[in-house]
């Protein structure tokens, strides 16, 4: 392997795709901090035209004081969608 690839689904793999995810893509406010629950490196299923998805990091839990996740963050995505009529 080159220096800069790490093992697919070990820990520094995680920590990369967390890296990417909170900081570098903008999927989310990386203010908050980074998720706290738990992930796996799992498949990803199959598409209905039997394509496999591969694998990848999915959260298997959900950690209560995780600032993306958490009760707090559901309490404050519930009030938002809310406003907007989603419920």
């Amino acid at each position: 392997m080159a220096e800069t690839e790490v093992e697919p689904g070990s820990p520094e793999h995680l920590q990369r795709h967390m890296q990417w995810l909170y900081v570098e893509s903008g999927a989310y406010d990386s203010s908050r901090g980074m998720c706290r629950c738990e992930h796996a490196y799992k498949g990803l299923g199959r598409w209905p035209d039997g394509v496999m998805g591969g694998k990848g990091w999915v959260r298997t839990s959900t950690h209560p004081d995780c600032p993306h996740h958490g009760t707090v963050a559901e309490r404050e995505r519930k009030a938002r969608h809310k406003v907007q009529g989603r419920y």
